[in-house]
């Protein structure tokens, strides 16, 4: 597992993946890392002093007695190279495990959410509705 930084602030949605082939060579090579301003990593720094003082809390939708917050974060949080149109913001990730249903059939999930200053949630990948045309929307990496 590979994690991005720069100056030392987490970076949310970056990724290499490299695919090897059976005689070790590269088969398959993809890289989203996109440059990010200064700005905005000055701002994510700014968050994340919020929530290493505790200025920043975890917003009400998440306080329920079914959802168990594991980590808190703060970063740049960016869309994915599979989103047509790119966007970044400073932004706070909570890892959670939510379990729902019966005690014997509990089912349970664990994921991401991603959250702004004012603890808005932040949707970082939009995608159209089906059947919109895409085509020269996303600016390629």
């Amino acid at each position: 597992e590979f994690e991005r930084f720069v100056d030392s602030i987490p970076v949310f949605g970056s990724e290499l993946l490299i695919g090897l082939m059976p005689d070790g060579s590269i088969g398959r090579f993809r890289l989203h890392w996109p440059e990010l301003d200064e700005r905005m990593v000055q701002e994510s720094r700014n968050l994340r002093g919020a929530v290493d003082r505790k200025s920043w809390t975890v917003p009400a939708s998440m306080r329920d007695s079914a959802i168990q917050i594991l980590e808190v974060s703060a970063g740049v949080g960016h869309s994915g190279i599979a989103d047509p149109r790119f966007r970044a913001e400073p932004a706070v990730r909570v890892l959670f495990r939510k379990s729902g249903g019966e005690r014997d059939n509990a089912l349970v999930s664990t994921g991401y959410k991603y959250f702004n200053s004012k603890g808005e949630e932040l949707l970082l990948n939009v995608f159209p509705a089906a059947g919109r045309d895409v085509a020269g929307q996303k600016k390629r990496d």
